[in-house]
């Protein structure tokens, strides 16, 4: 049997900016009444995803994928992120996903066209037409159940988490466990830093 894994590739989120979701996560717990089944993602999960690439993809593959994200990262400019605001999704009378949002950012969804590209060539054709970037903070197991988040979300839903320089990217293995999945970085490809044509030129 070919020996496969659960992965994906994603921007990786500064200590300060995880320490602010999770205290976001510890007001939203205090202010959702009881009655929806909610899962938190562990502080230790807590990235921007940009791919997710499957439950069984064939661990041989992983040099290429490490070789295009090196690529990748040598023609892309590192850039910085702001994040702001939690909202749910689908919406918060129907919610099954809680999530910190950020601002818009050309050069993040320049990065992920060009990933979308890179990795296409390696047999991981496009999976969606556009990128809605965003941290998952939880998940609502049970929305049946009345979860209507509109009054907990208002509570928290303006917070500023502040900005994030985004200098790589990271392949992500995610192996499940009993206690949540527990993620271990397999790759990471340095985007090129501002000052990097200054200092060859220099």
């Amino acid at each position: 049997m070919i020996p496969t894994m659960r992965c994906f590739v994603a921007l990786d989120l500064s200590a300060e900016l995880v320490e602010r979701l999770r205290d976001a996560q510890g007001r939203l717990r205090d202010a959702i009444p009881e009655g929806p089944s909610m899962g938190w993602v562990s502080p230790t999960a807590m990235h921007l995803t940009l791919r997710y690439l499957g439950d069984d993809v064939d661990v041989g593959i992983t040099p290429a994928l490490e070789r295009t994200l090196r690529r990748l990262g040598a023609r892309r400019p590192a850039f910085s992120l702001h994040l702001r605001g939690v909202g749910a999704y689908p919406a918060p009378t129907t919610a099954r996903v809680i999530w910190a949002g950020l601002d818009p950012t050309p050069a993040l969804f320049e990065l992920w066209d060009d990933l979308q590209a890179d990795l296409d060539e390696i047999g991981f054709p496009p999976d969606r037409p556009t990128l809605t970037p965003h941290v998952t903070l939880g998940r609502v197991r049970t929305p049946h159940q009345g979860a209507d988040l509109t009054g907990p979300l208002g509570e928290v839903g303006g917070q500023d988490f502040g900005p994030l320089s985004v200098e790589s990217l990271a392949l992500y293995r995610s192996t499940p466990t009993p206690t949540g999945p527990r993620d271990e970085v397999l790759a990471r490809a340095q985007l090129q830093r501002h000052d990097a044509g200054r200092e060859r030129s220099a």
